[in-house]
Formats: structure tokens, sequence, C-alpha cells
């Protein structure tokens, strides 16, 4: 449910509880990513970026995610016979598939790998394959390519974002 009012007054305690969890065994701060949203936007306000998917600060996830969703934003926008049509197709395109993601990312997404080899070499490495095999990089990596929707093969057989200029 969306907020009624511009003014939320909240302290930092309170704000920390919600949003921050203490890491296993570090004592540092890991930040929580949000629930999957129902919906991104009503009528003609729409979210995207982390606002509609929190991710974990890591790899440029984020960041990546919301150029991505600012290109799709643009296509479907440009498209459309007019902005809310264009909004609802934005969200309708991206949603379900950034919700996985946002899933994915609370079960470790690509911090996976650094989860793993903490757990196998609590006192440290010098090589990783020493502990982690190749074959397991490449299979998390690839599941999260797949989810994320990075895969080479998915994303060839998408059509183009090309936005074509007005004449």
């Amino acid at each position: 449910m969306c907020c009624r009012t511009w003014r939320t007054e909240a302290s930092t305690g309170s704000m920390c509880q919600r949003w921050c969890a203490p890491r296993r065994g570090s004592g540092s701060t890991r930040w929580w990513t949000g629930i999957p949203l129902p919906n991104w936007g009503t009528g003609r306000v729409n979210l995207l970026g982390d606002a509609a998917h929190p991710m974990y600060p890591f790899g440029s996830n984020g960041g990546t995610q919301a150029i991505i969703d600012g290109r799709m934003l643009a296509w479907e926008l440009a498209r459309a016979d007019d902005p809310v049509a264009g909004l609802a197709a934005y969200e309708g395109a991206c949603r379900e598939r950034m919700n996985a993601l946002v899933l994915s990312n609370r079960q470790g997404g690509p911090e996976q790998v650094l989860q793993l080899v903490e757990q196998r070499a609590p006192n440290g490495f010098t090589r990783i394959e020493d502990v982690m095999t190749n074959d397991e990089l490449d299979s998390i990596a690839m599941q999260y390519r797949k989810t994320a929707g990075f895969e080479a093969e998915a994303l060839n057989t998408q059509p183009s974002w090309e936005v074509a200029k007005p004449a």
C-alpha cells in the first residue's frame, strides 16, 4: 500500500531495523533487498531502477537494471498510443523477471560465490581453484545471467529496443 502523505517521521534506528540486517558472523551491515512489488505504478506514475526493484549493492547490478529499465521504458513509451499504455506495457514486460531477480539476490545472487568461499575456506586461500571448481563458478554465473536476463542466447532472440526518431 502506498503512503498517504509525503511526510513520514522515522528515526535512523527504525529505518536501519527495517532495511538492514547484520551479516552472519561478521557484525557488518548488509543491505536488505525489498519485497517484490505487486505493481510499479498506476496511471501516469511509475517506478524504475532501485525504486521498483532494490538490489544488493554488488556488481553494478542495480545500475545495470536501471539502465535496462530506462531503455525499455523509452521503447514502450515510443510504441504506445498514449503514455498510460506505454507505462503499463513497460511494467508488464519487466516486473515479473525483475521480481524473480530481487528474490534471487536475497538468496545470494552473484554474492553466492563469496558465501561459498567463506564457508569452504574460512581461514583464507591462495587460489580460487582450490576452493571452487570452474564448473561451479560457471554454473552460478550462468544461473544468474538467466535470471537477470543477461544470457546471450535470450538477448539475441529479443526484439531491438531501438526507438525510431520522429520524422
